[in-house]
């Protein structure tokens, strides 16, 4: 077997061989696992994405990657272009007209063919092992529809920062703060069943929290591994910023009038028991 950089390796999802997963691969007519790659403006950080996906151990023909860009106004789309050049599991696709994070995700995700999907945005970039853990560990885990793995923040220039705190699952944590973010990977049924990605400024923790609406215990699980970095720069819409923190506010309050039938009062919680500087909330019924 070769990587995309065309070394051999031995890397296979689990305990399988890998004639089982490219017999799955051939019969389905797809691959297993679609990376979608939504870009904007990341004509800076780009190539060293297209480089953590150029190293990754799973084997190329399980999967593909399908970048998605908004309407850069710099040389993004170029750059991917020429960065993935010679992959042939790999194409590049620009939107109509620049519709946001969302609809960039959505768009992206409903051209895709493989039976997972993985998120992976286009300032930031994975471990080598990321795509074949992840194929594994919901291999693994067949009750399992939705997961999310560790990950670490790095500064602009990718110099590695901290690992980022993991949890494993419940929805009362879930509706305290987004442990989730982007750094996550669902079955295709999921995402067409929950109708995608909401126009809102908080979309990962909007569809983490409209996902355990309608999943049951276990079916949502945590990967414990590290496997992607989040890169901090004066770009991040994440930052603290008040309108991200009211949108949070606002699908917190959705999600529970959905699922449990609660008029609730939520409000940002700076002294939360979790030190997240910006993403804790708290709330009550409110009245």
């Amino acid at each position: 077997m070769r990587n995309l950089n065309g070394k051999l390796d031995h890397v296979v999802p689990g305990d399988k061989s890998f004639d089982y997963y490219r017999s799955l691969v051939l019969r389905e007519g797809f691959p297993l696992i679609s990376l979608v790659v939504p870009t904007y403006n990341f004509e800076k950080y780009v190539g060293e994405t297209i480089d953590s996906i150029k190293a990754q151990t799973l084997d190329s023909s399980l999967f593909e990657v399908l970048f998605v860009d908004d309407c850069s106004t710099d040389r993004t789309v170029g750059a991917t272009v020429e960065g993935i050049a010679g992959i042939e599991n790999a194409s590049s696709i620009v939107t109509r007209q620049n519709g946001g994070s969302s609809r960039t995700k959505n768009y992206g995700i409903r051209s895709s063919r493989g039976r997972y999907v993985m998120l992976l945005d286009g300032d930031d970039f994975l471990e080598p092992t990321a795509l074949e853990a992840t194929l594994r560990f919901m291999e693994q885990n067949p009750g399992v529809k939705y997961s999310y793995s560790q990950h670490r923040k790095v500064d602009s220039a990718g110099k590695p920062l901290y690992v980022k705190e993991g949890y494993d699952f419940s929805r009362e944590r879930l509706l305290n703060f987004n442990f989730v973010g982007a750094v996550e990977c669902f079955n295709r049924e999921l995402f067409l069943e929950i109708g995608g990605y909401r126009d809102v400024l908080v979309e990962d923790y909007d569809f983490a929290l409209r996902a355990s609406e309608v999943l049951g215990d276990g079916e949502i699980a945590r990967n414990p591994q590290v496997l992607y970095n989040h890169r901090l720069h004066g770009g991040n819409k994440s930052e603290g910023k008040e309108v991200v923190r009211q949108s949070a506010i606002d699908v917190i309050r959705d999600s529970l009038r959905r699922k449990e039938g609660l008029v609730a009062d939520v409000r940002f919680s700076p002294d939360f028991e979790v030190k997240e500087p910006y993403s804790c909330f708290e709330w009550g019924i409110a009245g």
